[in-house]
């Protein structure tokens, strides 16, 4: 069982008149472009705007963002923490929003001890999430950054990685945050593939790419390599004719529906 590198970091917002702040626990293996997820929930934004890190004179983010390529953006979906991260007290900045220009100084506050396995991390997230479920209910902020049992999708090697996920896309349903359906219908497809529940896997990748179109929401290029990959699989042991049948029952499912799939 793999053991995990934990960092603590501080998350500041500069400019204001008041502190803002926050101090949140990843993985070393998280990537810069999950990073930029974590703090898009824990900073209560949206999403809507570009965005980049700068660490240590490098820039890192959306390639495609530079438009004239003269700032050598350096892809965040490729760049893992631990492969940033030196040292403990280490800064380092993240932009968002570059016409408001909302800037963020993150602090490596410490590395904690890995004496922890990414099933436990796992675990910690989804409990800490329910407890403030309970206490805060749909309130949002940082219930959000806890309930982040995305670490489960580092799970797929373990029985409990089902529990985990569904309880992730429970939470996630009760707090109305629909942009993180297709995500965690993704990762349900993954652990029912390692079960070889080939239909399954197979409705539930349709429906979140039809919701993806909906919400606006496409999937990273690396990702959609990982998705194929599963569907490549699936065709195969399921033929053409079941594939496609699967895939069209996925396609019209509703929302309600592909949960009900996705939990069962």
């Amino acid at each position: 069982m793999r053991q995990l590198q934990i960092y603590q970091i501080k998350v500041i917002l500069t400019g204001t008149h008041l502190p803002v702040w926050r101090r949140i626990q990843v993985p070393g293996n998280t990537t810069l472009l999950k990073r930029h997820e974590i703090l898009q929930i824990v900073m209560g934004w949206e999403d809507y705007h570009l965005h980049m890190f700068t660490i240590e004179g490098s820039i890192f983010g959306d390639p495609a963002d530079d438009e004239y390529g003269d700032l050598g953006t350096i892809d965040k979906s490729r760049i893992k923490l631990n492969q940033v991260i030196y040292r403990e007290g280490q800064r380092f900045s993240y932009e968002y929003d570059f016409g408001d220009s909302r800037d963020h100084t993150l602090l490596a506050a410490a590395e904690l001890s890995s004496a922890i396995t990414d099933f436990e991390y796992g675990s910690q997230c989804v409990q800490q999430a329910q407890q403030l479920l309970q206490q805060l209910g749909d309130q949002r902020g940082e219930i959000d950054a806890q309930y982040l049992g995305e670490t489960a999708q580092k799970m797929g090697e373990h029985a409990s990685a089902r529990e985990l996920l569904c309880e992730s896309l429970r939470i996630r349903h009760n707090l109305g945050l629909p942009r993180g359906f297709p995500y965690s219908f993704e990762l349900l497809a993954q652990v029912n593939e390692s079960e070889e529940r080939y239909e399954r896997a197979v409705q539930l990748l349709a429906a979140a790419e039809n919701l993806r179109i909906r919400v606006g929401e496409p999937l990273e290029q690396v990702a959609q390599k990982h998705v194929t990959a599963i569907l490549t699989g699936a065709r195969a042991r399921l033929g053409d004719v079941v594939f496609e049948l699967e895939w069209a029952k996925g396609a019209h499912l509703t929302t309600e529906q592909a949960i009900a799939i996705a939990l069962s």
